[in-house]
């Protein structure tokens, strides 16, 4: 139980409470929640608390901890929404394209096809290898998107370093639904951008609020799918209907 004090009187200090008052309401609140919930959501949720309270009164100092921790749990749950639709996304774009690539005509065998060049050879290499990891059999009837997605975010980013010259396309558009876009025209520029994300994505997938520049996150995908000329702006409105997480740049 040492764990689960240490961290009671961590928050009971940064909210102003005695933490030796255990049959105080507010005391038994806070030491529940510090077995049950989010360590760190806990701890910066009274963080910004404690700059409520030492301001002003507050008549309830557990019940504002709470609603702060429960607006930065809603904040994570749509940042990963949004990085899975990206994953999605990207994923999908790079084996639809190197599938015909790579792949025999009219075929997607890009994994059985005979190797064209040295990249092939290793991309087909990274998803046996991942294949085994997972215990999965690859067999004709299995597709290059359904292999892609079997791949780790790492995987990804560098699949889409080796083969540019075949993706690079994707991003050299300059317009979207009446908006001047810019066109990600190096290697560098999308490298830049997606190491962003799948850093900040890895931070969020587990458990770890303590990240910064998620805002520079969201533009960084949002500058990457108006590329792919996907209107992102109809998911946002699903999971974030009033943008008070995710604002965009661009008018859709």
């Amino acid at each position: 139980m040492e764990a689960q004090t240490r961290l009671y009187r961590q928050l009971c200090r940064l909210l102003r409470v005695d933490d030796a008052l255990m049959e105080n309401s507010t005391n038994k609140k806070i030491y529940k929640a510090s077995s049950v919930l989010h360590k760190q959501y806990l701890l910066n949720a009274a963080i910004e608390a404690q700059k409520i309270i030492d301001k002003a009164e507050v008549q309830n100092k557990y019940e504002l901890m709470i609603s702060i921790y429960n607006r930065k749990q809603k904040e994570h749950q749509v940042l990963v929404m949004l990085i899975q639709l990206f994953e999605v996304a990207i994923r999908t774009q790079a084996a639809v394209v190197l599938s015909d690539v790579y792949s025999s005509a009219g075929q997607d065998d890009l994994f059985f096809a005979a190797d064209l060049n040295a990249k092939h050879r290793k991309l087909k290499q990274k998803i046996r290898n991942r294949a085994q990891l997972l215990n999965e059999v690859l067999t004709p009837a299995t597709s290059t998107i359904d292999m892609f997605n079997m791949l780790m975010m790492g995987d990804i980013q560098g699949i889409y370093k080796d083969h540019w010259s075949h993706l690079k396309h994707l991003f050299q558009n300059t317009t979207y639904k009446g908006n001047t876009i810019t066109p990600l025209h190096t290697k560098a520029m999308f490298d830049a951008r997606f190491e962003r994300i799948r850093v900040y994505r890895n931070s969020l997938f587990h458990g770890n609020p303590g990240h910064t520049g998620w805002r520079q996150v969201i533009r960084d995908i949002e500058e990457i799918m108006v590329q792919l000329q996907y209107n992102l702006s109809d998911t946002v409105n699903s999971i974030d209907p009033h943008h008070r997480i995710i604002t965009l740049q661009y008018r859709y």
